[in-house]
């Protein structure tokens, strides 16, 4: 076959009795690449492929271990030499993080002993137990590495087969939309390599052209079959059969050039010879880097490229201290003498120290905001989704605002609602029409470069005036330069469609009023009214999901893209323990909105999708859900109805950007009786709560009346764009940028914009 190793390509006769130079170096490799994905994230490193590539060292590895001991030999020897740092490691992580707060139950600490699952944590110190996952997925491999050495052995080529086919079904299983249990999903993709790497050692590398061919294959694969998720951000990892594929091109073309990786000497070989020394204390101990950089680093406010420098400095400098301090325990696990020159020893206090003040300026930094505004578990702020975000950079907007500081336009960009038309300018245009366009122009002059570093190259808004008329206004850079295209607003239906994401959520609370104001439930129902097999239902009200007080955690702990409204809520009914008690913190959840929605549908007997859709035709406006681009084949929603897509009631629907004007201006005008539009209006004066309403935040001019802050306008907020709409019903305004979020925050011009076009379109 294509990919098995002729036995006539054997080890290179130069290398160390022993030793494998090709092997050494590649791992390192994919150490060094493991640790620079984890603190800078950038998307084309994950096109570096890593983990294939550790997981076929370990393969080959493993099998000649059990090649010179045995099976149970080796067994008890892999356990020590993995688990004993672990245990090392696992110890400092665990005080830290019950010194920050953390208060773990017995259930919570067995995988810190045996992580036959993924061991977990606080989500203060996320970074620390995160990527455990290759602990978790290499100790598997151990304790089945005999039984596959003996299959490759005597059957090398279904064994071959039998992994590929394995990865098919991973990825048939993908395209279902159905979440893949995380060990079963590594489990099936790095077997390939674990296989490919026990027949490298047995019978040789393959000769130079083979790896290549089998490079082609694998990119070629990856074009015509792989299906990324919805949402797709260029991650590699985001997708099992991608990743494989990957590892396939990357590994066979390492492999074709394994006589010069082989040949590596000299200073480069120094720093392989370091790596491979330390590997495992490199991987555990970059989490206390992560750590200190996430939280010292990466909330400084600095810029984008100042921030992964200092992070790169600070990750080193731990891994550094790590290597020094803690390498000796993977020597004695391995019952080996030190792998490192003996002068190291008079760096381990300094390195101690290092190490110290790192974790107690991280602790005395993150700790407090891990629980503040109200109780045990409650994230940080910073630690919010994108959509979440947003709504903290608007809550500073508006704690800015109430404090008489910078909660107004940004400096230097002129009065609020500097609506001026130069002369000439208007001609036979109407008046509503030039305003909205001079404004446009005026910031577009004015912004336009400066945030052109984070993407921004085009602008679409959406306008619905005081007579209720609806305009819209397009401009990008490549097409237009500085002109804004201005004209009546497009009919419903027609035109490029965004999505929503956490507006999502204002659709979804008119809906509940809606229903309240139908007598069908009422606001301060109990969930165990309607979803009484849900976790604490008799604890929590619709009113308090819709406030994100209920304490419900956000979801399962995995992305979007990869998590489904049916996982969520099954994961928060397995586990089941609340943040803080129902009323007394603010938690922004989405599984929160995944149970408000699951107890409208059986109140009114009838879908979120088929709500929300009549909805939109009541406003005017047509809606569309995110299940239209979705891979699944079955329904995702908790009780089946038919939806398909990823984030439902709390970020699923699309629209155009006039369309999404027309829904909004509907409700403060016709949708909603008075009642609940103060209902949903009625905002907390909490800071910590974000000056959250019924899934919007207000828009200053604000006030603050006892436990209530007064707004003069409400609105929404995602990745995709924001809406503002005047309370009384006279102006609503839709942003739609293709970029607007910069190092994982909203650039507050945007801000700016949205309330000078809506004053302007309020008059």
């Amino acid at each position: 076959m294509l990919l098995l190793p002729t036995p006539t390509a054997r080890a290179d006769a130069t290398a160390p009795p022993g030793r494998d130079r090709f092997l050494d170096v590649v791992k390192a490799v994919a150490v060094v690449r493991v640790v620079l994905w984890h603190t800078l994230s950038w998307p084309w490193l994950s096109w570096i492929p890593a983990m294939p590539v550790m997981f076929f060292a370990n393969g080959a590895l493993l099998d000649r271990s059990l090649g010179r001991t045995g099976h149970w030999a080796t067994l008890g020897s892999r356990l020590r030499r993995l688990l004993v740092p672990f245990w090392v490691y696992a110890a400092a992580s665990v005080a830290v993080m019950v010194v920050a707060g953390w208060r773990p139950g017995l259930p919570e600490l067995l995988p810190w002993v045996v992580p036959l699952v993924d061991p977990v944590g606080s989500a203060w110190g996320a970074e620390l137990w995160i990527p455990l996952w290759y602990v978790r997925a290499y100790l598997w491999f151990v304790l089945l590495a005999g039984p596959i050495r003996a299959l490759t052995r005597r059957w090398p080529v279904p064994s071959v087969v039998a992994s590929i086919v394995g990865v098919v079904a991973l990825g048939r299983w993908e395209a279902t939309g159905t979440s893949v249990p995380m060990a079963l999903g590594d489990l099936l993709a790095y077997s390939p390599f674990v296989v490919a790497g026990m027949l490298y050692h047995q019978r040789g590398a393959p000769r130079p052209g083979r790896c290549l061919a089998a490079a082609a294959v694998g990119a070629a694969v990856a074009v015509l079959f792989v299906r990324v998720p919805p949402g797709w951000d260029g991650v590699v990892n985001r997708s099992w059969t991608l990743t494989v594929c990957v590892g396939v091109v990357g590994l066979g073309l390492a492999t074709a050039a394994r006589s010069r990786l082989g040949a590596v000497g000299g200073h480069w070989g120094r720093l392989v010879d370091l790596v491979g020394a330390r590997a495992l204390t490199v991987y555990l101990w970059q989490g206390f880097g992560l750590l200190a950089a996430s939280h010292l680093v990466r909330r400084a406010g600095l810029p984008a490229a100042a921030a992964d420098v200092l992070a790169l400095v600070v990750v080193g400098a731990a891994v550094a201290a790590a290597v020094v301090v803690f390498g000796p325990v993977e020597d004695r696990a391995g019952r080996r003498g030190p792998r490192l020159h003996r002068a190291t020893a008079a760096f381990r206090p300094a390195g101690a120290v290092l190490l110290v003040v790192l974790l107690s300026s991280t602790v005395a930094a993150a700790a407090p905001t891990a629980t503040a505004g109200a109780g045990p578990g409650e994230r940080a702020l910073d630690d919010a989704p994108l959509s979440g975000r947003a709504v903290v950079a608007r809550a500073a907007l508006v704690g800015d605002a109430i404090a008489g500081g910078s909660g107004g336009p940004v400096a230097g960009q002129g009065p609020a609602g500097s609506d001026r038309v130069p002369a000439g300018g208007a001609g036979s245009v109407p008046p509503p029409e030039a305003r909205l366009a001079a404004i446009t122009r005026e910031w577009i002059s004015a912004n336009a470069g400066s945030l052109a570093p984070i993407g921004f190259s085009s602008l679409e808004a959406a306008v619905v005036d005081a007579d209720g008329r609806a305009w819209s206004l397009e401009w990008a850079r490549d097409r237009n330069g500085g002109r804004v295209d201005v004209g009546p607003a497009p009919s419903p239906g027609a035109g490029d469609i965004f999505p929503w994401w956490s507006m999502t959520k204002a659709a979804t609370t008119a809906w509940l009023l809606r229903s309240t104001e139908a007598g069908r439930v009422r606001t301060d129902d109990a969930l165990s009214r309607w979803v009484p097999e849900s976790p604490r239902s008799a604890d929590m009200t619709l009113e308090q999901l819709a406030r994100h007080t209920a304490g419900v955690p956000r979801d399962e702990g995995r992305s979007f893209a990869e998590s489904t409204p049916l996982g969520d809520v099954e994961a928060w009914y397995r586990d089941g323990r609340l943040l803080f008690e129902p009323g007394t913190g603010f938690h922004y959840s989405r599984t929160g909105y995944h149970l408000l929605a699951l107890a409208l549908e059986r109140a009114e007997g009838r879908s979120w999708s088929d709500a929300v859709t009549e909805l939109g035709e009541r406003s005017g406006a047509v809606l569309r859900f995110d299940d239209e681009r979705s891979s699944a084949t079955g329904p995702t929603d908790p009780d089946g109805r038919g939806y398909r897509g990823a984030l439902w009631a709390s970020g699923g629907i699309w629209s155009t950007p006039a369309d999404a004007a027309r829904f909004f201006s509907w409700l403060p005008r016709a949708g909603l009786g008075a009642s609940s539009v103060e209902a949903m209006t009625r905002f907390s004066a909490d800071p910590s709560r974000w000056y959250y309403g019924l899934g919007v935040t207000p828009r200053c001019p604000c006030a603050v009346d006892g436990d209530r802050l007064t707004a003069a306008s409400f609105g929404a907020d995602g990745p995709g764009g924001s809406v503002a709409t005047r309370i009384d019903g006279r102006a609503t305004v839709v942003l739609v940028p293709d970029a607007w979020f910069d190092d994982g925050a909203p650039r507050r011009e945007l801000f700016d914009l949205e309330s000078r076009l809506l004053e302007a379109a309020s008059r």
